[in-house]
């Protein structure tokens, strides 16, 4: 965390994508925190120098709610988010699923923004994914992350890169 810790500054939580890590913002967050914003800037599970989750199924709606209660714990019930890529994503999530406590969002993917429907498909299906996906829409996924996979390495915002 970076800025004062007083409360009267607005909190602003920056969530980095795939394949980055928090040194994206290195320029950002001396700015932010001149500004009065209060920065807190966490890594994505498994990105840099941390630690991948040890269960199954960390999700961007799982993230979502883990970021949430950062910020909770941290002193902030109303916060900003900012993020590229997965944490576009993890954002737009967070968005929806509080959107009491968040009061203003920023993201570098755009095409991010979804109806209640499509959020509700992401938060089941990241869970459940047969309660929401049909055969048909689980053979494009694959194909397109077989496309994709040798490109980029894992296509998770909990995986690393193998090299």
């Amino acid at each position: 965390m970076v800025g004062t810790q007083d409360k009267k500054n607005t909190p602003i939580i920056l969530l980095h994508g795939w394949p980055s890590t928090i040194w994206e913002f290195h320029k950002s967050i001396p700015l932010l925190s001149e500004a009065g914003y209060t920065v807190v800037a966490p890594s994505l599970p498994g990105h840099g120098f941390t630690e991948g989750p040890r269960v199954p199924g960390v999700s961007p709606t799982v993230l979502a709610g883990v970021y949430h209660k950062l910020m909770i714990r941290l002193g902030y019930s109303n916060y900003i988010v900012h993020g590229g890529d997965w944490g576009a994503i993890i954002g737009a999530v967070m968005t929806y699923v509080y959107p009491d406590h968040v009061i203003g969002l920023h993201n570098t993917m755009n095409h991010i923004h979804m109806g209640w429907r499509q959020i509700l498909q992401v938060a089941v299906g990241s869970m459940f994914p047969k309660l929401v996906y049909t055969t048909l829409q689980e053979e494009r996924f694959i194909n397109l992350y077989l496309r994709w996979r040798p490109e980029c390495g894992e296509s998770s915002p909990s995986s690393t890169f193998r090299q």
